[in-house]
């Protein structure tokens, strides 16, 4: 029974939008002619059902950012399996998780996936599981409740930006040591934001939690409308200097992005975050007959 209304949560809460999305977004590519039609609808049909990765082996092409959200459906049919491991001791369940990490990254580094799935990116969702487990058991609170840890999130902050792990030409260990690392330091950056009281005001500081709260929204749009802004913004006047150009295109492009999807999440998709919407529904239809 539970495992039937976390699928039915999952399907009513993220389907909606993103069937709605990916329509809108197809049928301006119609209109725009970026391509026949005969080629852009088994695209779009391969999206709807979270296949495209599967079906093509390339990046979805109605909007390349879906891929992400493929290999995430693949982890929500398998996330209740998976938790049961937080069922074990804790240390035998901590450590298993984390040789589950370490396994998935070697699998990874000799053999790598020949497309997009759930296999390529694993070790992301073992240490989201793993970084649960700390949280819930409020492991060494007190420790990262200090002042060091700020200087320390830093750091970590810097290490995960800079880790090489887009080069072709490492090494197998080094590319082994670079995902181990990546991976772990993500998962003490947020930890130490949970943990930390000064961390935590700072990312709770007002447009933060707003933003964070409409990233459904703003994920499923925001390649779209760069992609479509950026033709008219790259026109501008320049001043000949990289970082400058960059910030500003960065700053007008977060516009429209933050403005549409405002009205994407408000009109679309905070509807569908109530669990009682199908219910709200069928009893407005049922009045209106």
């Amino acid at each position: 029974m539970l495992l039937k209304k976390y699928y039915l949560r999952r399907l009513t809460r993220l389907e909606p939008p993103y069937f709605i999305a990916m329509t809108l977004i197809f049928l301006v590519q119609v209109m725009a002619k970026t391509g026949p039609l005969n080629m852009l609808i088994p695209h779009w049909l391969a999206s709807l059902i979270y296949s495209h990765d599967l079906i093509y082996h390339h990046t979805p092409l109605i909007t390349v950012v879906a891929w992400s959200l493929e290999i995430e459906i693949q982890f929500y049919l398998v996330a209740p399996f998976l938790f049961r491991i937080l069922e074990l001791p804790a240390t035998a369940r901590r450590l298993l998780l984390l040789l589950a990490i370490i396994l998935i990254i070697c699998y990874q580094v000799i053999c790598p996936p020949v497309f997009l799935n759930i296999t390529g990116f694993a070790q992301y969702f073992f240490t989201g599981i793993l970084l649960a487990d700390f949280y819930v058991n409020n492991t060494a609170a007190a420790w990262f409740n200090r002042k060091w840890v700020i200087p320390a999130s830093l750091l970590c902050f810097i290490v995960i930006c800079y880790l090489p792990l887009k080069n072709p030409m490492l090494p197998a260990f080094q590319n082994f040591i670079t995902r181990l690392s990546l991976c772990l330091s993500i998962g003490l950056f947020y930890y130490m934001i949970l943990k930390n009281s000064s961390l935590k005001k700072l990312f709770s500081f007002r447009f933060i939690p707003i933003i964070g709260g409409m990233c459904y929204s703003i994920y499923l749009l925001h390649y779209s409308i760069i992609s479509f802004a950026g033709r008219f913004l790259i026109k501008l006047p320049s001043t000949g200097h990289y970082l400058p150009d960059l910030l500003l295109q960065v700053v007008l492009l977060c516009i429209p992005v933050l403005i549409i999807s405002s009205f994407f999440y408000y009109f679309i998709e905070r509807p569908f975050m109530s669990s009682k919407w199908m219910d709200m529904l069928l009893k407005k239809d049922k009045n209106v007959s």
